[in-house]
């Protein structure tokens, strides 16, 4: 990065901190169940009305939430409900993949030396798995509903792997996350609390589903492949 655009991410880091503060703040209750089933029918008639504004909005709270605080499920949830199953899960994914890119880009440019010390462990663990694995590691992460969202988002900060390579991969391995949050979305009113939209079985899938890629390219180097599953990382 040069030295203009380090000092135009040292300026927006804190801007968009105090951004999702404030957001949060103005949401209120509506990054809460209840309200937000009280308030569904309220807000899809706000989306009839302005429909662009409504969801740059929506997105941008998204993604600003989901790169520096813990728990955007709601937002995935709200999105569902908001925007019906296949609009919610595009709406879902753009906002998740939004915050997954500032995160990545904050981690690298911004809080490198934070990062490195309050997570050093889990970003080592992480950072020999993509040595391993390659970007098949990155998508069996994002595969996995158990690990953190932001924490794969700060530790890929700290490795080689290019920009666009992080966001092409985190697009794909999103989609079923958002699809599941999403659909919940649609069925809101059944939803009593957040531990209703995963059911054990739903997470057992998605770890099995998490495991897969790293089999695959397990397996192919057993047999001999040609050509490998994963490239190796690239310097940034």
């Amino acid at each position: 990065m040069s030295p203009r655009g380090r000092k135009l991410a040292l300026f927006a880091l804190p801007v968009l901190v105090f951004a999702a503060i404030l957001l949060v703040w103005l949401a209120g209750d509506l990054l809460t169940l209840g309200e937000l089933k009280r308030r569904q029918l309220e807000l899809q008639a706000l989306i009839r009305a302005k429909p662009v504004a409504f969801t740059a909005a929506f997105l941008l709270m998204f993604g600003i939430v989901a790169a520096v605080m813990p728990g955007a499920a709601i937002l995935k949830v709200a999105a569902g409900a908001l925007f019906g199953l296949w609009g919610g899960m595009a709406v879902a994914l753009g906002g998740t993949l939004l915050g997954a890119v500032i995160g990545f880009l904050g981690s690298r440019y911004l809080m490198r030396h934070w990062v490195e010390q309050r997570f050093a462990r889990q970003a080592a663990v992480i950072n020999r798995g993509l040595e391993r694995d390659g970007i098949v590691y990155l998508l069996a992460l994002r595969f996995n509903p158990l690990i953190p969202f932001f924490l794969i988002n700060f530790a890929l900060g700290l490795t080689r792997m290019r920009a666009t390579t992080f966001t092409v991969v985190s697009l794909f391995g999103l989609l079923p996350a958002s699809f599941v949050y999403a659909n919940a979305g649609t069925e809101l009113a059944r939803i009593e609390q957040p531990s209703d939209i995963l059911s054990t079985r739903l997470i057992l899938s998605l770890i099995l589903l998490s495991v897969m890629p790293v089999a695959g390219r397990w397996l192919s180097k057993r047999l001999g492949g040609q050509r490998a599953i994963a490239e190796p990382l690239e310097r940034a």
